[in-house]
């Protein structure tokens, strides 16, 4: 699978279109098709974010890949903060029961939950703690054991 880096500020653009316009949608079945078009875009970025982050793993010594790993790390945080303001739409707006029909209960609550917990005030908080995850992965993956008189990296 091919890899291309996340265009951030086109997805972050295109989620604040589709939130204006899945609260101006005069019928539950755009609104349905802004959410398709949304969960898309994140899987999409999932998918983009996953392939780095699993080269990052491969290619220990290959900076381009923790780079890449490092930048989907704070466009996640980004993206999601967008993802979540389209989501607040959704489950507040004027189709939210109509969305808890179509969804259920359990992904309806989930969403609500997940908006409690996401705020532009902890975007800062959620990259340092991104990248000091993968700053603790790159130092696992730097440790070495001797065995039997064999160094051994976990690369």
């Amino acid at each position: 699978m091919e890899y291309t880096r996340p265009d951030t500020g086109a997805s972050k653009t295109r989620l604040g279109e589709l939130t204006i316009l899945s609260t101006e949608a005069n019928k539950f079945e755009k609104v349905m098709e802004y959410d398709n078009e949304m969960r898309d875009m994140m899987e999409e970025f999932s998918t983009m974010a996953s392939l780095a982050y699993l080269k990052s793993c491969q290619y220990t010594d290959d900076s381009y890949w923790e780079e890449e790993y490092r930048f989907c790390a704070d466009a996640e945080v980004e993206i999601s903060l967008a993802a979540n303001e389209f989501n607040r739409a959704i489950v507040e707006g004027e189709y939210a029961e109509d969305y808890r029909q179509e969804v259920g209960d359990y992904l309806f609550t989930s969403i609500q939950n997940d908006l409690l917990l996401s705020s532009p005030t902890v975007e800062d908080f959620k990259k340092e703690r991104a990248q000091l995850n993968i700053d603790y992965n790159r130092y696992i993956s730097d440790l070495t054991v001797t065995i039997n008189g064999n160094t051994l990296s976990l690369a």
